[in-house]
């Protein structure tokens, strides 16, 4: 069976649709990542970086070595807020299996 080409349109919609998510989300860890290892950034900025972290889930992952450094931080909400991030990130990677 041959398919229409209104729904060969819509298929690459939709993979163009998702390429382009994952790429924004993909640049998103990168500024996250990068203000969580500046050393100039405030702590504050830094526990927001991890809340974002937070909300994308496993397409986080690529934030875990910076997060594991947070670990180490004399700021103990930074600690805190690294801990909640990872668990968090490995929760919802447990539930995908």
């Amino acid at each position: 069976m041959r398919t229409s080409p209104v729904v060969r349109s819509l298929r690459w919609l939709i993979v163009a649709g998702f390429a382009t998510l994952v790429s924004a989300w993909a640049a998103e860890v990168d500024t996250l990542v990068r203000t969580l290892r500046d050393p100039d950034k405030t702590a504050e900025a830094k526990g927001e970086a991890c809340l974002q972290l937070m909300d994308l889930g496993p397409a986080a992952a690529p934030a875990v070595p910076a997060l594991v450094v947070l670990l180490n931080s004399q700021e103990e909400m930074l600690r805190d807020y690294s801990v909640t991030t990872l668990e968090i990130g490995r929760a919802s990677c447990r539930e995908r299996v």
